[in-house]
């Protein structure tokens, strides 16, 4: 064959025609759907569980650098950024009745960091407990409890005697264990756990600011948005009587 390939050599018709064939070929092939206009509406992935832990990856930034976070790392903030603390609104989605349930979201968000403050600081730890045997030496002493620790522990041992033990030991886990109970249940029983979790967070918030005047959270408040909390304060009411009359007839 010849290897100018212009007109008058013997092959330039074979080499002309296998290109047009080959641009035939090309436009003829089946263009893949292009995209829809608009913005695209962001997906959420269920967490991955690795052992007994939920991990959530989300991409965030600019894009111009690779930087993650795992959005499961700590529950109680999963519950913040997923919306789980705010009220179930019932009924038509009203814009006052999202506004009420955003509310009422922002004060359990509130309790929540209270706790877990209060939490931290009541925990005895050999770092923070007294070392008895410690002998001053240079700029360090015996290790002793602060009054801030003192009065955290108090505030953990009057919650534990004013909401019940179930809302305490939910509080307990999610707060200072770092656990997920909701993770592998079914919808319908994992809106329960979430309706239990915002119940005691409202219980937690009577509790710490019950003896305050202007407190918030008031009975009459929890039992609004709580009926079955009703029997929680008669029974508790009752039990305070029942103490007080014994104690009264003690010889």
């Amino acid at each position: 064959m010849s290897d100018t390939y212009r007109p008058g050599d013997e092959d330039f018709d074979f080499i002309r025609g296998r290109f047009y064939d080959m641009v035939e070929r090309h436009l003829s092939r089946e263009k893949p759907a292009l995209p829809k206009k608009g913005r695209a509406k962001k997906q959420e992935s269920a967490p991955v569980v690795i052992d007994g832990r939920p991990v959530e990856i989300e991409r965030y930034g600019d894009g111009r650098r690779d930087i993650r976070r795992n959005n499961a790392a700590d529950a109680m903030q999963w519950l913040i950024m997923k919306g789980h603390l705010n009220s179930r609104i019932e009924g038509i989605r009203t814009d006052k009745a999202m506004e009420i349930a955003w509310a009422e979201g922002r004060g359990r968000i509130t309790t929540a960091t209270r706790l877990a403050e209060i939490f931290e600081r009541a925990e005895l730890t050999p770092l923070r407990s007294p070392d008895f045997e410690a002998t001053p030496g240079g700029s360090f002493g015996p290790r002793h409890i602060g009054v801030s620790k003192f009065r955290c522990i108090e505030i953990v041992a009057q919650l534990e005697g004013d909401i019940p033990p179930a809302c305490m030991g939910l509080l307990r886990a999610i707060i200072c264990r770092n656990e997920f109970p909701w993770l592998g249940l079914k919808p319908k029983n994992e809106q329960r756990v979430m309706e239990s979790i915002r119940l005691s967070l409202d219980f937690a918030a009577w509790s710490l600011d019950r003896h305050h005047p202007r407190a918030e959270m008031t009975e009459e408040e929890v039992v609004r948005r709580w009926p079955a909390a009703q029997g929680w304060f008669v029974a508790r009411r009752l039990a305070e009587s029942t103490l007080a009359f014994k104690m009264d007839n003690v010889p």
